[in-house]
C-alpha cells in the first residue's frame, strides 16, 4: 500500500503496518550521480543542472529524473528549455512522448496519430472524473460527452427492450396487453438497472441479513407484478391468476436471489475488463436458473414448458449481468465509432503500457505520473 506523504499525514488513525518507508526526494549529489553513472548521453543535462535552479528541483522526484533520463538521450545543452517550471514540464513531456514512440524495442502496432488521439481522449475523462486507475469495465454513459451519443445510447437500448418483449410476447398478447408489458417492463428496467448506469455482477457471495432482505423484496415483487399482469387477461380469470402468481413468484425468486448475492463490496480485479467476463458467465448461469424454475412452474400448471423457460432465461440474463454486458456493449460501440476508443482497448491499453504511457495494476491501468496524465489531458484533441 502507498501514498502520498500529506495523505498518510492527514490520516485520522494511521494503518497498523510493521513499518512504513518514506521516499524522500533525491538530493542533487544523488542526481548527479545518477546521471553521471548514465554515461555521455547525459551530459548536457548534468551540465545544465548545475546552474538550472528551476530543473534541478523538477529532477528531485525519481520517476521524472526517470523520463528526464528517457526524454533528454544524446540532447544538447542549447535544446535544454530554461523557462517557467509549467514550461519546462510541457517540454519535458512533449520530448518524453516523442521518444518513447521512437523506441526500437517496441513493435508498432497502431500509429503514433491515434495512440495521441485515444490517450489523449482517455486523460480527459479520468481527469473530469477525478480517477487515477481506469478499468475498462467501469466506463459509464456519462463518458458520452456529445448529446446525439447519448440520444443514440438510450435509443438503442430501448430498441433491444423492444424487440425482447415483441419476440417474446407478439403471439400470445393482444396489442393493447403488449404495449402495458412493454410500458411495465421499461419502466420496471429503468428503477432497477437505470440507463445511465454500467453496474457489473462479478461476483457472487452469501451476505447474511442483506441476501435475506433481498430475497424478500424479490419475491414481494415479482407476486405483486405477476398478480397485476394478470389482470389484463380477461380469459378463464382463475387460472390466470395463478400463473401471474406463478410467473412474478419464480421471476422475483430470480432477481432477489441475485441482488441479494451481489452486494457491496471490494474485489480483486486481476485482468482487464474482469468486471464484464464475469457478468457474462453469472448472467448465463441466472439464465440458466430462472428457466429451469420457470419451467418447473409451467409443468405444475400444465402449460407451455417452452414458452415459459424463454421468459425465465431472458429474465435471469438480464438481472444476472446480462443488462450490463449490453450496456457496455452499445457504450463501446459508440465510442468506437465516434473514433475515441479502439476496438480491442486492452490490446491498445497493454500497447501504451510498452511505450512506457501506461503502467497495469492488476486488471486496471494507470499513467505513469500523475503530471503526465494532465498533460495528455491539456493537450488538444487533434495533437
Amino acid at each position: 500500500m502507498c501514498s502520498r506523504i500529506r495523505d498518510y499525514e492527514a490520516l485520522s488513525s494511521q494503518l497498523k503496518f510493521q513499518a512504513a518507508i518514506y521516499l524522500q526526494p533525491l538530493s542533487l549529489e544523488q542526481i548527479q550521480e545518477y546521471l553521471k553513472n548514465a554515461g555521455s548521453e547525459l551530459v548536457a543535462v548534468r551540465k545544465a543542472l548545475e546552474s538550472d535552479v528551476k530543473l534541478q528541483e523538477f529532477s528531485r522526484s525519481p520517476l521524472i529524473l526517470t523520463i528526464i533520463s528517457l526524454a533528454y538521450q544524446g540532447i544538447s545543452i542549447e535544446e535544454l528549455p530554461s523557462r517557467s517550471n509549467a514550461e519546462l514540464r510541457e517540454h519535458l513531456f512533449n520530448a518524453y512522448i516523442d521518444r518513447m514512440f521512437k523506441r526500437r524495442a517496441v513493435n508498432i502496432v497502431y500509429s503514433q496519430e491515434k495512440v495521441k488521439k485515444w490517450l489523449i481522449w482517455l486523460a480527459k475523462q479520468m481527469v473530469r472524473e477525478s480517477e487515477t486507475v481506469f478499468l475498462i469495465e467501469r466506463m459509464q454513459p456519462t463518458w458520452l460527452q456529445r448529446k446525439i451519443n447519448n440520444i443514440a445510447y438510450i435509443v438503442t437500448l430501448l430498441m433491444i427492450i423492444f424487440l425482447l418483449f415483441w419476440n417474446l410476447f407478439n403471439q400470445a398478447l393482444l396489442s393493447y396487453e403488449l404495449l402495458i408489458l412493454l410500458s411495465f417492463g421499461i419502466l420496471y428496467f429503468w428503477r432497477f438497472f437505470g440507463f445511465k448506469t454500467i453496474q457489473t455482477v462479478s461476483s457472487l457471495r452469501w451476505l447474511g441479513k442483506y441476501t435475506i432482505n433481498r430475497v424478500i423484496i424479490g419475491i414481494t415483487i415479482g407476486l405483486i407484478s405477476g398478480l397485476l399482469f394478470s389482470l389484463f387477461r380477461q380469459d378463464i380469470i382463475n387460472y390466470t391468476i395463478v400463473r401471474g402468481a406463478m410467473a412474478g413468484l419464480s421471476l422475483g425468486l430470480t432477481l432477489g436471489i441475485v441482488r441479494g448475492m451481489t452486494g457491496p463490496g471490494i474485489e480483486e480485479v486481476t485482468i482487464p475488463n474482469q468486471g464484464i467476463l464475469l457478468s457474462t458467465k453469472n448472467a448465463l448461469i441466472f439464465g440458466l436458473i430462472a428457466a429451469i424454475l420457470m419451467i418447473l412452474s409451467a409443468k405444475l400448471l400444465d402449460w407451455y414448458l417452452i414458452a415459459w423457460g424463454q421468459y425465465g432465461l431472458i429474465f435471469g440474463l438480464a438481472v444476472g449481468g446480462g443488462e450490463a454486458c449490453v450496456k457496455h456493449f452499445i457504450l463501446r460501440v459508440i465510442l468506437y465509432f465516434n473514433g475515441y476508443i479502439p476496438w480491442n482497448y486492452a490490446r491498445f491499453l497493454d500497447y501504451a503500457t510498452q511505450l512506457i504511457f501506461l503502467q497495469k495494476v492488476g486488471g486496471g491501468y494507470i499513467f505513469i505520473h500523475r503530471l503526465l496524465l494532465e498533460h495528455f489531458a491539456r493537450m488538444p484533441k487533434n495533437s
